[in-house]
Order: C-alpha cells, then structure tokens, then sequence
C-alpha cells in the first residue's frame, strides 16, 4: 500500500470508495452516524444518570431526629475505600460532617448527618501488616454494619479478599452484624458487576446468620458518583 502524495490518502482506500455505488456509500454513512449517535447517547445517558442521582443524594436534608448508624469499613489497600467515606460523608461543601483519628492514627473516624441519618464510619487500615487491628476495633459491640470494601476491577485481588473477609465475619462479635459487600471502582472497563463479585466472594455459609447485600459505586474526581444513593438507602431501611 502506498500514499497519494497530494490527498495522503491510502490508494488502496481510494480504489474500494471509487467501486462503491452511490447507494452503498449513502449505507455506509447512515451506518457509521447511527454506531457514533449511539455511542453519544449511551454517553449522554450515563452522564445524566450519573448526575440526577448525585443530585438526589447531595439534596438530601439532615433531619431534626436522625438514627444512628455506626458502620465499620474495611477492605484490602487500595480498593478506594478512603476515598469512598471521605466522598460519602462530606458530600458536595462538608457541611454536617466531620473527620478525626480515632483509636490511633491506623483508623480515621468520619462522621455525617444525612437525611434521616446520623452517620458514622470507621474507616480501618486495609495494609496486610495492620489488619490485626480490624480484630482489635474499640466499641465493636457498637457497630450497625460492616462495608467491605473489594475492588471490582482488580480480580486477582478476590482471592485475597475472600480469605479477609471470611476472617473477619469469624470475629465473635461481628456473627451476626448485618454485612454490605461494596464493589468500588464500578467505572473501570475492568470490573465486574456487584452481583458477580458477591458469588466469588463464597459467603453462603455466612448468610444465616446475618443480611448480607451487596451494591456498587464508583467515586471520580470531578464528581461523577454513582451508588451512593443506592447505599444510602441501604443504611436506611435495613436494621438488624
């Protein structure tokens, strides 16, 4: 194949749109407008989707008498579980909310009243040297619920993750506590659905003994959230 030197154009693509009827260019066009609208309108969608749904959850009022709801979050390094509670609890200006070290500098207390709730969250060093202290968590008699925090894009990470959280859910006082299984990282091309990810996690030997549910989130950095309503209404009408 060689280039027109005056259109840069392969000479080869020249001769197939030379042999082209009218009628098959005018197809091909049509063909090619309607695969690009499409792709502009799925784009388009998930972008306002995105949006209506920030938009309910940042709208939401802080009530005069809120419920409690003390919630400990866990996870492996790196599955954006931090980033998910300080997005999730400051919300869009951090009004009514609050972020603190708690029971040393390994685990961050965060604290937001949203809608009918008073939220808080302890957010628990996911690093390998320092998961013993998900065992030694003060006021763990005290939790509503447990985030475990799983990166759904990373699924070498699974089996890993599956071995923790079997751990965990082991841990005497935490039998019966009511578990959501949080698939983050939700608008990676690598990740795989909340549902996918729960049924590689093995968790049915867990379920008699406490609701568990599991959704999905992604945080990005210009505010395109998703889940967080889902969640939120979790918290919500879910009690032990």
């Amino acid at each position: 194949m060689y280039f027109d030197e005056e259109l840069k154009v392969p000479s080869a693509v020249q001769r197939i749109g030379h042999s082209l009827s009218g009628k098959q260019k005018a197809v091909i066009f049509a063909v090619a407008s309607l695969a690009v609208g499409f792709f502009l309108y799925k784009s388009w969608s998930s972008w306002k989707q995105g949006n209506e749904e920030d938009s309910e959850f940042y709208s939401l009022q802080p009530s005069n008498s809120p419920r409690q709801k003390r919630i400990l979050v866990v996870g492996l390094e790196n599955t954006g579980k931090t980033t998910f509670v300080r997005r999730f609890c400051k919300r869009q200006n951090g009004s009514n909310s609050s972020e603190e070290n708690s029971f040393g500098q390994y685990i961050k207390q965060h604290s937001v009243k949203v809608g009918d709730l008073s939220i808080t969250m302890w957010d628990v060093c996911g690093a390998v040297e320092n998961r013993e202290i998900w065992h030694d968590v003060f006021r763990l008699e005290e939790v509503d619920f447990i985030i475990f925090c799983v990166d759904s894009s990373s699924q070498h990470t699974f089996v890993e993750a599956r071995k923790e959280l079997h751990r965990f859910l082991k841990i005497k006082v935490f039998k019966q506590t009511p578990l959501i299984l949080l698939a983050t990282k939700q608008d990676k091309s690598s990740a795989v659905d909340p549902y996918a990810l729960y049924l590689s996690m093995n968790l049915e030997n867990f379920q008699g003994s406490r609701p568990i549910l599991t959704t999905g989130i992604q945080v990005s950095t210009f505010g395109q959230s998703k889940g967080f309503m889902e969640l939120y209404n979790l918290l919500s009408t879910i009690d032990e």
